[in-house]
């Protein structure tokens, strides 16, 4: 009987519903973690390394699963780490963030020290990443995995909800333009006829309930950031896109070069936005279809069991599932 596949995650605590898609992935896993961001929150980063390097020795894992990102050098071990894992015949998968669009040198150096990337941001770091191990020769694997499934493995159960709001806007208004958006809504959807709900502003909902709310939705909004011209894919819009609510998301070059024409409507500036969430609540065939064709589309392509299974078989096939 083939051993089970032990897995260690390093950088933060897994939420519940991770735990769940990976037990229920179709191969035999064993899974613990281990919060390096606590440590580097209160010791140096050598101590922290140091202590990460005691649980590796004690798990002995098949797998190291880091959720390092790459902008936030806060969440960063000392790269050292990398190769005493490597010494001790361990692979190594790496969460990539926040990057940006041309290679830099810690960038670099997370493709020459890890076995798997996992890009979980916009399709173009994904293809970026994916040309320059083509162009070094490595034998690195890439991922893409612009969201897991926290929320939307709630959809199927939520498919037959009654719609209880016209429009609506998830989240805390931690910047100023979302708080422009809120208020701009606020007052301009019921000169249209149609109410403006913000909801989760302390994002005190439970993942069943944020679930829910955008179910519950003819409508829902998304407004995006940038760093500086770096355009993101946040999984919220991903969210919404799977849901039976029709996306109404701020225009976005990586967005519509990731997600099909027909799966969201996109606003540029709060009046375009108010302008087109009000015809798409008047024209209800219009806005269903393109509900449905989202979520027909993430159903199709997407299920974080399936990324977890196939990063699993790389490592089967590379030799290092149940083998240690």
């Amino acid at each position: 009987m083939m051993k089970p596949f032990k897995i260690l995650f390093i950088g933060y605590q897994m939420h519940k519903e991770d735990l769940e898609d990976i037990a229920q992935c179709g191969i035999p896993v064993e899974v613990s973690y281990f919060d390096t961001i606590q440590l580097l929150a209160n010791m140096s980063r050598s101590e922290a390394t140091s202590k990460s390097l005691e649980v590796v020795e004690n798990t002995c894992p098949d797998l190291i699963f880091c959720n390092t990102g790459v902008a936030n050098d806060s969440r960063w071990l000392d790269l050292d780490f990398y190769d005493e894992v490597k010494k001790r015949g361990i692979k190594i998968c790496d969460v990539i963030g926040d990057s940006w669009p041309n290679l830099n040198s810690c960038e670099l150096m997370w493709i020459l020290k890890n076995d798997y990337l996992f890009i979980i941001d916009r399709p173009s770091n994904c293809e970026k990443f994916s040309r320059i191990v083509r162009e070094l020769g490595l034998s690195t694997r890439i991922y893409h995995w612009p969201v897991p499934n926290h929320v939307t493995k709630y959809y199927r159960e939520l498919k037959d909800v009654d719609k209880q709001y016209d429009v609506t806007f998830l989240g805390r208004l931690t910047t100023s333009w979302r708080m422009a958006m809120v208020t701009y809504m606020s007052q301009a959807l019921p000169q249209f006829g149609f109410s403006f709900t913000h909801l989760n502003p302390k994002e005190d909902l439970s993942n069943y309930e944020y679930a829910k709310s955008i179910m519950q939705s003819r409508i829902s909004i998304n407004c995006l950031t940038s760093l500086g011209t770096t355009f993101q894919i946040k999984g919220r819009v991903i969210e919404l896109v799977a849901s039976s609510a029709m996306p109404l998301i701020e225009d976005n070059p990586e967005t519509r070069k990731f997600i099909p024409a027909n799966c969201a409507v996109y606003y540029d500036g709060y009046e375009d936005c108010a302008y087109k969430a009000a015809y798409y609540l008047k024209n209800d065939e219009e806005r269903e279809v393109i509900a449905s064709n989202g979520a027909k589309w993430y159903a199709e392509n997407f299920d974080s069991r399936d990324i977890w299974r196939r990063l699993f078989i790389s490592c089967q096939c590379d030799g290092y599932l149940g083998n240690r």
